[in-house]
């Protein structure tokens, strides 16, 4: 009996010793992961109906000298209205310069890499990172950097174009082992000029990581302005847009704009930006953020697992988001017509988040001004049409959002 006990114990004993520490550390034992936070609830935070991800990353400033600041009036007085921000978004502690922190928001640490190298001598044989899990789940992925070709996988710097910015070049089974003609590669790390057709046509991947060049980035002073962050400003308030009329965008998508790491090694707050119409419009956020939030939240959105090094200790940006709306129901909506007069009634049985309503025949819109929301359950709206259906009712939510709830 007491032998029995005793080997009991042993095992325990080992159990905990090989088990019990690594829950901190990441599964690859050559490149373990330093938590930067506490560890938080395995549940996403994250509202449904987020479908793609656009990541654009800029460079080298901390927050305080991107709000406010007259020389970024787009971020300003356009972004922050309409998005939501992190104001105590960090790079990961001590990790500098550049490069380490795009490793980061691929692997969840950045792998022992503390330098710019290119691929040639930062190369990593590790498949524990993001779009090998994409891959590994069907899910689309490119890569669209200014600067490059398209015809060869971009491995070392040219003009205003730095690989060190563009961080799936550094995993070999991206590139083939440094190979510039990897088919692979090239497929999926592409000139950003593609990125317009790709959004025009509907072939835009799930997830999208935008590399802009030397210039674009807030890296380096350039012609004409010679302003690192009005350079950067001018250029998202050019290039945004097209991604906003997008049906990616439109119909699930979210744009998330940070910078790689605190300017004169800082860590920060480096600030963040998440645009999408789930977002928390003009919603200032003071949670602590890193990069490892970011890389979580983009798992969490696409779906993909196992959360990556210090991802798994990280809080996602969960709080940038509204929560899933309380749709109102609604019974017996009907549209009668008369001539040219049709009218419309249906009964509410729970208002939810609705704020107002509107009438729809097609795609036209038959009320100018919202119906309001009343206390009696019964609805009735009546207007000239003599046009055909089909008619729809939708609701107007407290939070802006319109969504249809009834056909009829």
């Amino acid at each position: 009996m007491k032998r029995s006990i005793v080997g009991i114990l042993i095992l325990a004993a080992v159990a905990f010793a090989t088990w019990g520490v690594a829950g901190r550390l990441d599964s690859d034992a050559a490149n373990p992961v330093l938590s930067t936070g506490p560890t938080p609830a395995a549940s996403s935070s994250l509202p449904g109906g987020l479908k793609t991800v656009f990541v654009i990353v800029m460079e080298n400033h901390n927050w305080a000298s991107i709000k406010g600041s007259p020389d970024a009036p787009y971020i300003n007085h356009t972004l922050l209205r309409v998005g939501a921000h992190a104001e105590q978004y960090y790079n990961p502690p001590s990790v500098h310069p550049s490069e380490p922190n795009y490793i980061w928001l691929e692997a969840g640490s950045n792998l022992g890499i503390g330098d710019d190298s290119d691929p040639g001598s930062n190369h990593q044989s590790t498949k524990k990172h993001l779009v090998t899990l994409l891959k590994q789940a069907g899910i689309s992925w490119k890569a669209y950097a200014e600067g490059i070709g398209g015809a060869s996988c971009p491995l070392t710097s040219t003009g205003n174009y730095a690989p060190k910015h563009v961080p799936f070049l550094y995993f070999d089974d991206v590139t083939g082992v440094n190979d510039p003609t990897s088919a692979y590669c090239i497929q999926h790390v592409r000139p950003y000029g593609e990125l317009a057709g790709n959004l025009q046509h509907h072939t835009v991947p799930r997830y999208v990581f935008i590399t802009p060049d030397l210039c674009h980035d807030m890296h380096t002073d350039c012609g004409p302005l010679n302003n690192q962050v009005r350079q950067g400003d001018t250029w998202l308030s050019q290039q945004l847009p097209r991604i906003f009329h997008s049906a990616a965008y439109q119909h699930g998508g979210v744009v998330f704009i940070t910078w790689d790491e605190g300017e004169g090694g800082s860590d920060g707050p480096i600030g963040l930006i998440a645009l999408s119409s789930h977002a928390r419009r003009g919603y200032t956020g003071t949670e602590h953020y890193t990069h490892s939030s970011l890389l979580r939240t983009v798992q969490e959105i696409l779906g993909v697992t196992p959360l990556l090094g210090d991802a798994a200790h990280a809080a996602d940006l969960g709080a940038l988001f509204s929560p899933a709306p309380i749709l109102p129901r609604v019974k017996a909506f009907s549209a009668a017509r008369r001539g040219s007069i049709i009218r419309f009634q249906w009964r509410l049985t729970r208002r939810g988040d609705a704020l107002s309503f509107a009438v729809y025949a097609g795609k036209h819109r038959l009320n100018r001004t919202p119906i309001p929301f009343h206390t009696a359950p019964q609805y009735q709206y009546q207007t000239h049409w003599a046009g055909p259906g089909p008619f729809r009712l939708a609701s107007i939510l407290t939070s802006g959002r319109e969504i249809t709830v009834a056909r009829g």
